[in-house]
Parts: structure tokens; C-alpha cells; sequence
């Protein structure tokens, strides 16, 4: 089943609205215009949690480039590290100059 939710990071802020992923095992994230040259991603099992960058096996980020306008697809080794989250946010490496929306595309 595809999902889609939306994500949002405040003017001035860094860090989207938790965003509800349970069930996704494939990501997308489309991106309109934003500030941070990248994003990363924390999760957390519930919305009131305390949220955690997410980290592959090496203890590295899982780091994306922030382009603008362009819809950001993982491989099948990121998307496998996303898959056990319930809850994300979405942080930008910078503050954003204006609100920001991520649409995160979900099967």
C-alpha cells in the first residue's frame, strides 16, 4: 500500500513535525526549495519519543543531498534502515529560510 505524508520544518528551524512511517519499506522524499545543503533522518517508536539520528552498522549518518525541486530515492540498503522506524523527523543541516515542506512517499 502506498502512503504519503507530509513533513514540515518551521522558518528558522531544523527539524520537520514527527511524520508517522509505520508500515513504509520504501522511501522517497520530495523536496521543493530548502536551505540545508542535507538532511538527515531521526526516528523514534512513538510521536512523543525521544528521537534518534538514524545510523548505519559503520555508527555514519544516513545523510541525504538537499536538491531542490527533486524527488530523493534510496537504495535498497537505506530503505532497509528506514523500514523498523514507526516515527521520523526530517533535519536539515542548516536553518531554513522559510518554511519548508517534505513530502515522504511511502509503499
Amino acid at each position: 500500500m502506498n502512503r504519503l505524508v507530509l513533513a514540515t520544518i518551521a522558518n528558522g528551524g531544523t527539524t520537520s513535525n514527527a511524520v508517522d512511517v509505520r508500515g513504509f519499506n520504501r522511501y522517497a522524499f520530495e523536496l521543493g526549495a530548502f536551505t540545508g545543503a542535507t538532511f538527515t533522518i531521526h526516528g523514534s517508536r512513538t510521536k512523543a519519543g525521544t528521537f534518534q539520528e538514524v545510523v548505519g552498522s559503520t555508527g555514519t549518518a544516513l545523510s541525504f543531498t538537499a536538491t531542490d525541486d527533486k524527488l530523493v530515492t534510496l537504495t535498497s540498503d537505506q530503505n532497509d534502515q528506514l523500514a523498523p522506524l514507526h516515527w521520523l523527523k526530517i533535519v536539515s543541516a542548516g536553518a531554513e529560510a522559510a518554511e519548508r515542506t517534505v513530502w515522504v512517499h511511502g509503499a
